[in-house]
């Protein structure tokens, strides 16, 4: 059998690396996530000398002749990827890279998925439910709680209240003292002075506690996150014209990838934008929020 050479199977391994860097970086696992990267490297590189050159000394003067960069490369990869996520922390995270190699360099992001244990549980929401994630990141961030100590109450409906505090703490705004008889008077101030408020509808501290609707959640976020304004000509929701007064908030936070929308089996997709929301949809909107603005700081 033709013997394996170092410098080819270091080249592969290097091309191999950069091909595949963002499976790399997830959860620091290589070939389908059966073996640890830097296992793969070290066992990989072990045989491959052993094969070649028996002795200690063969290994280290052919290490020295053939495998500098690419063998650089590998363990650059490798062994700079450390990331340790805070307590709770889940979701993506983008790390910039700069690698230089003599006159030149490689630049890059690399993205890593971050799941690690809750703190926090809720007897309603299982780690089945489509909302799961969102809620248990957001009770582990401190923007959401829970209608009791135990219970998150998923099916409940949302309140000017609640949506104000979500959006508002999602957004990046810090916990305003209360200014009034209601426990968010201070979050209605506050959006009343940042012009938050939607023009749809109006919130006073007498209906705090009265549903919100879809479209004052889509004025108050986009407005709360800043978003551009929308490129869309054309409304992606069959329910809702271009020529609404909440349509432009509504397209922000669509091209923004915060609101998708519900799709029919008829392959219509609404935005029921008049309706109250439940606090599992709620949940899953202030969470891409979040991420959306610890992302675009």
């Amino acid at each position: 059998m033709r013997p394996i050479e170092v410098m080819k199977f270091l080249r592969q391994f290097t091309v191999l690396v950069q091909r595949n860097l963002r499976l790399i970086w997830n959860d620091k696992l290589l070939l389908a996530s059966l073996v640890p990267a830097s296992v793969a490297f070290a066992i990989g590189l072990a045989i491959t000398l052993l094969v070649n050159y028996p002795t200690t000394r063969q290994q280290i003067d052919a290490i020295k002749k053939f495998a500098g960069m690419p063998l650089f490369l590998g363990m650059t990869f490798l062994c700079a990827g450390a990331y340790t996520p805070r307590t709770g922390q889940s979701g993506t995270v983008n790390i910039p890279f700069t690698i230089h190699t003599g006159n030149s360099s490689l630049t890059g992001t690399a993205q890593i998925t971050v799941r690690t244990t809750y703190t926090k549980s809720f007897t309603d929401v299982r780690s089945s439910d489509w909302y799961y994630t969102a809620v248990m990141d957001l009770a582990e961030a401190g923007v959401i709680d829970g209608m009791t100590p135990n219970t998150y109450s998923p099916d409940t409906t949302v309140t000017n209240a609640q949506a104000l505090k979500l959006i508002l703490l999602a957004a990046g705004y810090s916990e305003p003292a209360q200014t009034g008889r209601h426990w968010a008077s201070g979050y209605l101030s506050l959006a009343a002075r940042e012009g938050l408020l939607p023009t749809s509808s109006t919130i006073t501290e007498n209906n705090l506690d009265n549903n919100i609707s879809r479209y004052a959640i889509a004025e108050i976020a986009a407005k709360a996150l800043k978003l551009p304004s929308s490129t869309l000509t054309t409304s992606p929701f069959n329910d809702m014209a271009m020529t609404n007064a909440s349509a432009s908030y509504v397209l922000s936070l669509y091209e923004a990838g915060i609101v998708e929308g519900t799709t029919l089996s008829n392959g219509q997709v609404m935005y029921y934008g008049v309706n109250a929301i439940r606090r599992s949809e709620m949940a899953t909107i202030v969470w891409r929020m979040y991420n959306y603005k610890t992302s675009n700081p």
